[in-house]
């Protein structure tokens, strides 16, 4: 694989967001219905290529992604992102049930794929409870053994360090785990 999406900020964001990418993937990957792996490791707003290849001298890695097909590793390229694509996070938070330590994600949220509910009720989440209602936090990765749909429930389960983990269930079996990063 060595392809070159075009990419668009999202919402008011001016870095390419992390479910853009996933987005991209598993379409690519035919859904990865094995699961998957992806590290999203540095922030950027150029636009990437997905390539099989580790990256070269003078590449910068923005992250990774593992499924069975194999490892797809994520560079920057040198042309900036140019243009932005409507996104609500916080609508999307706030229709979403949340506990104490869990939230829980419906089976319809249109106009929202799977992994952007993920990443959103993740982050709100951690707003509401562990991490606290000002607290920078970023994501950083989510590992699934099946390709995601709806309903869902994540729960926070701990923390290491600078990171916060969440555990996801669907149909209340093990799916996955996402992790945050909290910027200090």
């Amino acid at each position: 694989m060595d392809l070159e999406p075009d990419f668009a900020f999202r919402g008011s964001r001016n870095y390419l967001h992390s479910t853009t990418v996933m987005n991209e993937l598993l379409r690519l990957r035919d859904g990865a219905p094995g699961g998957f792996d992806f590290r999203f490791d540095r922030r950027t707003n150029r636009q990437v290529r997905f390539q099989d290849h580790a990256p070269l001298e003078g590449e910068v890695a923005v992250g990774t992604w593992r499924d069975a097909a194999g490892m797809v590793h994520i560079v920057e390229r040198d042309a900036h992102i140019e243009r932005a694509e409507p996104y609500d996070e916080d609508r999307l938070a706030s229709s979403l049930g949340f506990n104490e330590n869990t939230v829980e994600l419906p089976a319809e949220l249109p106009g929202y794929a799977p992994v952007e509910a993920i990443v959103a009720a993740f982050k709100a989440l951690l707003r509401r409870g562990p991490a606290g209602p000002d607290a920078k936090v970023a994501f950083v990765r989510l590992a699934c053994n099946a390709s995601p749909g709806l309903p869902l429930r994540i729960s926070y389960s701990r923390r290491l360090g600078d990171f916060c983990q969440g555990d996801i269930e669907a149909a209340g079996k093990p799916l996955g785990r996402i992790h945050f990063g909290e910027w200090r």
